[in-house]
């Protein structure tokens, strides 16, 4: 036999995200790394938010936000232990984003939203629907701002060939 047959109430309805916030909407990252605080109010109707022992990806929510340039990117993550308030049918969470020292300055936007619940339904909300919803989708950087990426000068390895059929071999790389 190769099917099974799973008897249960079965849950295939999408979590939702009831409030979502953030503070600072300012940040400047000329001098040093800076914090933005995260809320988020989330619901699930049957299996619950977070995640099972035996579920290898542990989010509940996470939002991506996007540089000016593109170039850079950021994101925050709610988990199960970011639950401040409520539980993981009705709760709300907390988590925070630092962004590093010379984080490109200019107005960051939201990308996306998504909140999963312990059986995988995953929604997906866009910038355009978190802007809809009310939710704030940007927030400013003041910085002289590094959008300059990194330089490869030189690259080798040695040796260039190897044997393991009798046992593993080292390669060693220079950049």
């Amino acid at each position: 036999l190769t099917d099974f047959r799973v008897e249960s109430q079965g849950d295939t309805s999408l979590p939702n995200l009831i409030s979502f916030d953030f503070d600072p909407k300012t940040i400047n990252t000329a001098t040093s790394s800076q914090q933005l605080s995260f809320t988020a109010h989330l619901t699930d109707d049957l299996s619950g938010l977070g995640c099972d022992d035996n579920i290898f990806m542990c989010g509940v929510g996470q939002a991506y936000f996007r540089s000016p340039s593109g170039q850079q990117n950021a994101h925050i993550s709610f988990s199960s232990r970011d639950l401040v308030s409520g539980n993981d049918l009705d709760g709300v969470y907390a988590s925070k984003l630092t962004l590093p020292k010379y984080s490109e300055q200019g107005t960051w936007t939201l990308e996306s939203f998504s909140i999963q619940d312990r059986v995988g339904n995953d929604k997906r909300l866009s910038r355009g629907e978190m802007a809809v919803l009310g939710f704030p989708t940007d927030f400013q950087v003041e910085s002289e701002g590094d959008t300059s990426p990194p330089n490869l000068i030189g690259f080798d390895f040695d040796p260039k060939i190897i044997n393991t059929a009798t046992s593993s071999q080292q390669i060693l790389f220079t950049a």
